[in-house]
């Protein structure tokens, strides 16, 4: 059993995830605003990881520097990207929205050479160039997408993916060292999501998640719920089988996407998309060979 069970949590993980994006895509398209689902699906998540440390008996730090972390970390990659993808998921097909969120490893390798974790090589070279093909084939043909207007939501999708590989360099570069992973992205997604709450407030978005509760309220409770177990899930995985193994959850994630939106919403990928899907695959193998920087997403 203990040889199956990696592959069994990297499954479960990756359906996990694409399972938030699809639930993500019914509750925005039920009306519920991206800004407030974007506050559940990080202080409501932050909340339950935290809730999950108490009973483990475990503390997050909050001195200086991590309330510092926790700030930087929690605006550009929790508060912004979140938004993001939220609002890009009401476009979107959830094939394509998890299809753009499987580039963050090769955006994550292309800034971590900028910031001199990576040491460029001519296999991982050529990874980040299948990655950019992969994207012009979703944003360059006339016929690659449902219809020609939504590419704007590409770009949403794409400024999401960017900022969660801003994180990932963040936390390599700049973590606090010998820190909890779980305590990190816990203080992260709360100081994230107390930044969007303001905001969210001002506008009347907050859901309000009175009984009796619909699909659409407990789609939101899924999410955050399927945000914070993804998450461990994760963990577990990264440390019993190591970031190689674990780093391939994009496919998963990718495969399971496009899965999810043809059952729920009848979405049909073109041979374009196809296409970019296989380039982008190609990509993340050929980046993740030997990875010093641990992709969260």
């Amino acid at each position: 059993m203990s040889a199956v069970l990696p592959y069994v949590l990297l499954i479960v993980f990756g359906i996990t995830w694409a399972g938030s994006y699809t639930l993500v895509k019914f509750a925005v398209l039920d009306g519920v605003s991206p800004l407030g689902l974007a506050v559940f699906g990080s202080l409501g998540s932050g909340l339950v990881l935290l809730a999950g440390m108490a009973v483990a008996r475990r503390r997050i730090p909050v001195d200086r520097s991590h309330m510092r972390f926790y700030a930087i970390s929690g605006a550009v990659g929790i508060a912004v990207p979140d938004v993001a993808v939220y609002w890009a998921a009401r476009e979107l097909p959830v094939g394509i929205l998890t299809l753009m969120i499987a580039t963050v490893p090769i955006m994550t390798y292309g800034l971590a050479l900028m910031v001199s974790i990576e040491r460029p090589t001519l296999v991982r070279a050529l990874g980040l160039v299948a990655g950019f093909a992969a994207i012009g084939l979703i944003v360059l043909p006339d016929t690659s997408l449902p219809a020609p207007n939504l590419r704007v939501w590409i770009a949403l999708g794409a400024l999401s993916a960017l900022g969660y590989a801003l994180q990932n360099v963040y936390i390599a570069r700049w973590g606090p060292p010998e820190s909890d992973s779980i305590a990190l992205t816990c203080g992260s997604m709360i100081l994230g999501g107390l930044m969007l709450l303001g905001p969210a407030l001002a506008q009347g978005a907050i859901p309000t998640m009175m009984p009796p509760w619909t699909a659409t309220e407990g789609a939101i409770a899924s999410i955050v719920m399927l945000n914070a177990i993804g998450f461990l899930f994760f963990v577990v995985l990264l440390r019993r089988s190591g970031p190689v193994f674990a780093s391939q959850m994009s496919y998963v994630v990718t495969i399971s996407g496009m899965i999810l939106g043809a059952v729920f919403f009848a979405e049909r990928p073109s041979h374009w998309i196809l296409a970019a899907t296989a380039l982008l695959f190609a990509g993340i193998f050929l980046v993740r060979a030997r990875s010093r920087v641990q992709s969260r997403r």
